[in-house]
């Protein structure tokens, strides 16, 4: 049930006119959201970042490109992590003081490695590199932009599933940086109940 909800929700989340889609592959792996694509051997990996401030997700946008979440390729004997932290820096001059693994997307050709970012409350994006733009955004509106199907997917999904996060909070308080409560775990996108996303969605 949960995938073929998962189909549903990427194509209204990024309906448009004259959007091809590769066939569909619907399975379920452990900590990992499959909706489509190629096997993995042809896929590029990336390491993604979900970054929130005041219940709003940070997205990027190359000049003349559309939004993204931050991330990108690792490098060669990069680790995912130290990828993710890498990237964010690069393209929006914020150093995660902590960083943790969520779960996986996979997207038409690419394989999403989700990592949530914990930075300094005082810190403020500012697009650095091949990034032209920064903006906050509600993870609902993002289905509204300009943007990847696989950026509106996820978050969508987190909109969706707010429990993907834990006990991370979504909101600074009194200026002082958040802090995690509890480590997170890698997620199981599979043991997500699916009437959260049929309720999103008006199913």
């Amino acid at each position: 049930m949960l995938n073929t909800i998962a189909i549903t929700l990427i194509r209204a989340a990024a309906s448009a006119p004259g959007v091809q889609w590769p066939p569909l592959q619907r399975w379920r792996h452990a900590n990992c959201f499959h909706v489509w694509g190629m096997e993995d051997t042809q896929m590029k990996h990336r390491a993604t970042v979900i970054c929130i401030r005041d219940d709003k997700v940070l997205l990027v946008a190359k000049r003349r490109g559309r939004w993204a979440l931050p991330g990108g390729s690792r490098k060669c004997g990069e680790s995912l992590s130290a990828a993710a932290m890498r990237e964010l820096q690069e393209e929006t001059r914020l150093c995660a003081l902590r960083i943790d693994y969520l779960f996986q997307f996979w997207g038409a050709r690419t394989r999403h490695f989700i990592f949530v970012a914990h930075v300094a409350a005082n810190e403020h994006p500012k697009p650095d590199n091949e990034i032209a733009r920064c903006q906050w955004v509600r993870p609902q509106g993002v289905r509204r932009l300009p943007a990847s199907i696989s950026t509106k997917g996820i978050a969508l999904y987190i909109a969706c599933v707010p429990s993907l996060l834990g006990n991370t909070p979504l909101r600074s308080r009194n200026g002082e940086t958040s802090a995690f409560h509890s480590p997170l775990e890698a997620h199981d996108v599979s043991h997500d109940a699916d009437e959260s996303i049929e309720q999103a969605l008006g199913l």
